[in-house]
């Protein structure tokens, strides 16, 4: 009786364990890495914009870590970010312009970025966008915080 009760105890905390390690995991779930970018020709040339790193998800905001931004030569773009909280806008706003010496294409680093809300759940949302100013052309890609990999 006593090796029975026992029993029916460890396997009740074995259970709260593994739903609680469950809970982590989704979590957990936001990606953590972008990479968008806009080509040439409607993206059949050549790369003319881009940009990549990792995101790092807390409740009211979003960390964007290890960014490299690409110009072609010759060139202006810019990285954008906007931060959402559900459907509205979360006053999280982020733009940074860089421009490619005229022999050559250029990666750029740069610091950590950040999208910061006051909003009661946070930001749940990224979009970026890559704009290339000389061709009149955009990439653009949406991040949430509930799904494993951007789109």
């Amino acid at each position: 009786m006593l090796r029975r009760r026992m029993l029916q105890v460890l396997i009740g905390f074995g259970l709260v364990a593994a739903s609680l390690l469950g809970t982590n995991a989704a979590a957990n779930a936001a990606p953590s890495s972008f990479l968008v970018q806009y080509v040439h020709g409607g993206g059949s040339g050549s790369l003319a914009a881009a940009g990549k790193g990792t995101m790092s998800w807390s409740n009211r905001s979003v960390v964007m870590s290890n960014v490299k931004v690409y110009a072609h030569a010759l060139e202006c773009v810019r990285l954008t970010a906007y931060g959402y909280a559900g459907t509205q806008g979360a006053g999280a706003t982020m733009s940074r312009e860089f421009c490619a010496p005229a022999d050559r294409g250029e990666w750029f680093s740069e610091d950590d970025l950040y999208l910061t809300t006051t909003i009661a759940g946070g930001i749940t949302r990224v979009e970026l966008y890559i704009q290339d100013y000389d061709h009149d052309g955009e990439g653009s890609l949406t991040c949430y915080r509930s799904r494993a990999a951007c789109s």
